[in-house]
């Protein structure tokens, strides 16, 4: 077996309350104490005497002795001789005897193979602590005989025949550590109490199991629990809360309104009845008519696992957790101060009732909330009603087209929305585009007709009058008039040079937000490759548990992160891809104003120097420019307007997503279906802590002040989270639920036995009280720790099983890196400390502890869940990308107005140029003032 950990914990008994107390203080005057048990039995009651030397182990451990564990230990030894201190006792119910029992170690229960080889390690720690002296001069630490002698405290008081240096457990292994002055083993021994005994009432040789050991333990009278504290004074109270489990009542015996009633009124009942029990002159008694008494459920367990790692005991497996609301009876506003101070009195009774309360007719056993029970339950939440059924709003229209073009549909001006597979809107797109088409057509239309014109002339001149010639001869001009001319055509230069260096510096800023908007659509895919390795990560985890009951999960999780891989990996390269594009097309929008500017430049400076048969080569290229010019701003002129209107359409999704055209295009999950797959998640994970609880109350049910898990869900109805107040009304959960409600689309939502629809809310944590405060994540922190308190009270220092060995005999390390351990080797003696003291043996609590960390992780996927049915990432991308769109419209609004410049300016000089062009080539004739410059 591996070393143990004795580090002390908070909880842990110290001297004062180290030995375990029987009975109940006022028995029969006919009970007879003080006879030893003869013959001498090593007993689990004489042997939880032992569980005080676990602080003073540790705190010699920790080199750091304390004196009161020191005490405690060696009264737990040999015995107190002191006026308070009491002696090991067994009760016969037959003879209503109690019987005395001399101490575990010195009547000579370690000469028992079996029982030494229970817990060698912790035996020689004990001995080695004897040895040592601690003991020797301490006072009122004596032993108690059967024979009336009493013993001095050392190390030869003890018999022993396993510490003289040669022993072996099963002859194989290190023998233990020697031990000087053990005193002889006595004959015969003392019979063993931890084995198994069988139907005729002789042993049967076999160690007491699990089960056996929790049963002798529960069978035996229970310990006094620890005194409550003195409740605060009390004050004027509108209602008292108060949490009520009970343990062998079933949640569907409640299915219908009378039924509920008629709990309530029991409970009335049974406050009223236990109030008249109390201190009258303190407590005066009321009765079920001065109280009106509330019931709200948080949690229906219904049938629960018939495991061992969640139920202690299997009396019953029906469990009903509820929340009770005491109020005065109707008619007035609050209880008096004395009668809400009755009140509390009677929940404490109640909660520090061993045992349990029997709250009486069908209801069985129950136990309450201790922090409500002393006055220390949680402030009330802010309530509220959830918004009402709002009239759909009818979907928005869109806003004028940003180029300040009409919107034309086939009937007339479009007034519609951002809806892409409407014909009239694609129409209205193609419309912002036709004015530049259609200055594209007519130009070549003109170029045409031109050419036609020429190529006619030049026929008709050679052929039959050379008058022909003259189709494009200018009227007669000056020199100033050519000087004019080109002037006019550096005008329109310097407007085409104009719209050119607006493209030259929006492009950029246009490929930026091309960049950023790309950027925002793989952040968003890759948030949700994230998403789905959170929720691969916590159920491959949590599978790998065979308590999470996940089954064989781990292909299923494979193939989901294989193709979150292939996506990634795609988005990425998809991404570089585009990147790299965009680096082209900067580079090609630079070259494409360099080259329309350089064309308008050429064509000006031929013209000026007078070049007219060059002009002839370039008004050519110009013109095809010109055409190819209009052609590009109709498309940048659609362009524009459709990515106006998805950043108008995407930011009114964000505002109005019911009625947005966009919302017609996202194939999101209908509410009902989101909804029951929430259902299924939020009560499983429901289920999973009514069980923890249950498993913890079995525990620590003596102690009232025990933390809980915290019920993360509470089930409420329908109708009534939406209709009524509450304090659920402003959470995203219920804003959705409600939502739907409203809207008629949870009709189909399927009802329960008591014809209601149920939905699970969000919990406040602590709820229901503020002894529920613990998340399964910190199940193993202190309870007083003030962040994320935990259980580690309850985590016993001993071990409870063996430690599994493999076929080379090496321990087998369990998936929370502990050894683990083996379930069918039971350690009697452990397990039975640790069950007396309502403590989960440290092998189990670790285990455990494991668990409830791979449960957190569920449950903390579970929002992920929800946002993926609720379409949140459509929310996420269109928030992330409405920034980015709108800053590619402003870009693109600017090369709309830049490619009209340019067409402009091409169109412009162009017409300007074939002027210049007829002047130059007729300016000898045609000029008044010529000379000889321009006669070749």
């Amino acid at each position: 077996k591996s070393s143990r950990d004795f580090a002390t914990r908070d909880g842990t008994m110290r001297a004062s309350n180290a030995i375990l107390a029987f009975g109940l203080l006022v028995a029969s005057a006919t009970t007879v104490h003080g006879a030893f048990l003869n013959p001498p039995e090593c007993a689990l009651e004489n042997s939880l005497e032992l569980f005080a030397c676990q602080d003073a182990l540790a705190s010699r451990a920790a080199l750091a002795p304390n004196a009161d564990h020191d005490l405690a230990c060696c009264k737990g030894i040999f015995g107190g001789t002191g006026a308070l201190d009491s002696k090991p006792e067994r009760y016969n119910e037959t003879s209503n005897t109690w019987f005395t029992l001399e101490n575990f170690l010195p009547m000579g229960c370690l000469c028992d193979d079996d029982i030494y080889e229970q817990d060698p390690e912790f035996f020689d720690l004990i001995m080695q602590f004897v040895e040592g002296g601690v003991c020797d001069n301490l006072p009122d630490v004596g032993t108690n005989k059967a024979n009336g002698s009493r013993d001095a405290p050392v190390i030869a008081t003890i018999p022993s025949n396993k510490h003289t240096g040669t022993y072996k457990i099963n002859g194989v292994g290190e023998a233990r550590p020697a031990i000087a002055g053990v005193g002889t083993c006595p004959n015969p021994l003392p019979l063993n109490g931890f084995m198994a005994v069988a139907a005729d009432g002789t042993s049967t040789g076999v160690s007491l199991n699990k089960e056996e050991m929790m049963n002798k333990v529960l069978n035996m009278p229970a310990r006094i629990p620890p005194a409550p504290p003195a409740l605060g004074a009390a004050t004027e109270m509108s209602e008292i809360i108060a949490d009520i489990h009970l343990y062998n009542f079933n949640a569907d015996n409640l299915n219908d309104d009378p039924k509920r009633e008629l709990l309530e009124d029991h409970i009335a009942s049974q406050l009223a009845a236990t109030s008249s029990t109390l201190n009258q002159t303190l407590y005066p008694a009321f009765s079920a008519a001065d109280i009106q008494v509330e019931i709200q459920y948080f949690a229906r367990g219904g049938v629960m696992p018939s495991d061992d790692r969640r139920r202690l005991l299997e009396s019953s497996n029906e469990n009903t957790v509820i929340t009770i609301k005491i109020k005065p009876p109707t008619g007035v506003s609050e209880f008096s101060t004395a009668r809400v101070d009755t009140i509390r009195h009677v929940l404490l009774a109640w909660a520090t009732a061993r045992p349990k309360k029997d709250l009486g007719g069908i209801y069985g056993n129950i136990t309450v909330s201790a922090e409500v029970a002393i006055g220390q339950q949680n402030p009330s939440p802010p309530t509220g009603t959830a918004p009402a059924a709002v009239p759909p709003t009818p979907p928005a229209t869109l806003p004028p087209a940003v180029t300040g073009l009409p919107r034309q549909g086939t009937a007339g001006a479009y007034e519609g929305g951002f809806e892409l597979t409407n014909t009239d809107y694609l129409l209205s797109l193609v419309g912002q585009a036709m004015p530049g088409f259609a200055m594209a057509i007519i130009l070549m239309a003109v170029m045409i007709l031109m050419i036609l014109v020429y190529i006619a002339s030049t026929i008709c001149g050679a052929l039959c009058c050379k008058c022909c010639n003259g189709a494009y001869k200018p009227r007669k001009f000056t020199k100033k008039d050519l000087v004019i001319n080109k002037v006019v055509i550096l005008v329109f230069v310097a407007l085409t040079a104009a719209g050119c260096f607006m493209i030259f510096s929006e492009g950029p800023a246009l490929l930026d937000g091309v960049s950023d908007l790309t950027q925002a659509m793989v952040d968003t895919v890759l948030d949700l490759v994230d998403d789905g390795r959170a929720i691969s990560a916590a159920i491959n985890t949590a599978a790998t548990d065979d308590s999470m009951a996940l089954g064989e999960v781990g292909d299923t999780m494979a193939e989901m992160d294989e193709a979150l891989d292939t996506v990634e990996e795609a988005i990425e390269k998809a991404q570089d891809q585009i990147e790299a594009q965009l680096d082209a097309a900067g580079s090609l929008i630079l070259a494409a104003a360099g080259a329309m500017f350089a064309l308008s430049f050429v064509v000006f400076a031929a013209a000026f120097i007078g070049w007219w048969r060059l002009l002839i080569l370039f008004i050519v290229v110009l013109s095809l420019g010109m055409v190819l010019a209009w052609i590009v701003w109709g498309i940048v002129a659609m362009v524009t307007t459709l990515v106006d209107d998805l950043c108008w359409a995407m930011q009114d999704y964000l505002d109005n997503p019911d009625s947005s055209d966009l919302g017609d295009l996202i194939p999101c999950m209908d509410a009902k279906t989101a909804l029951d797959t929430m259902t299924l998640a939020r009560s499983m994970s429901s289920l999973g802590i009514v069980g923890v609880n249950s498993f913890l109350e079995d525990y620590a049910g003596t102690n009232p002040y025990q933390n809980y898990m915290c019920y993360t869900y509470v089930k409420v109805r329908l109708d009534e989270l939406c209709t009524e107040e509450n304090e659920y009304f402003n959470d995203d959960f219920t804003l959705y639920v409600c939502k739907a409600y409203h809207n008629g689309e949870l009709d189909d939502l399927e009802a329960e036995e008591d014809t209601h629809k149920y939905v699970w809310a969000d919990a406040k944590c602590p709820f229901p009280t503020n002894s529920y405060k613990v998340k399964l994540g910190d199940f193993a922190n202190e309870p007083n720790n003030a962040t994320a308190p935990g259980v580690a009270n309850l985590r016993c220092p001993f071990q409870g099983f063996e430690v599994e060995l493999d076929s080379s005999g090496n321990e087998v390390i369990d998936i929370n890196g502990k050894p683990k351990a083996n379930l069918s080797a039971p350690i009697a003696f452990s397990m039975g400390q640790c069950y007396a003291y309502r403590q989960i043996p440290s092998d189990m609590f670790d285990r455990s502890s494991y668990s409830a960390e791979l449960a957190q992780g569920i449950i903390d996927i579970i929002p992920i869940i929800e946002g993926l049915l609720q379409c949140e990432f459509v929310d996420n991308a269109f928030a992330r990308m409405v920034g980015p769109c709108e800053d590619m419209a402003a870009a693109l609004t600017n090369l709309y107005t830049a490619f009209l410049l340019v067409s402009l300016g091409y169109f412009l000089t162009w017409a300007s140029t074939l002027v210049v062009i007829s002047r130059l080539q007729y300016y000898k004739t045609g000029c008044t003032d010529a000379g000889d410059r321009y006669k070749q």
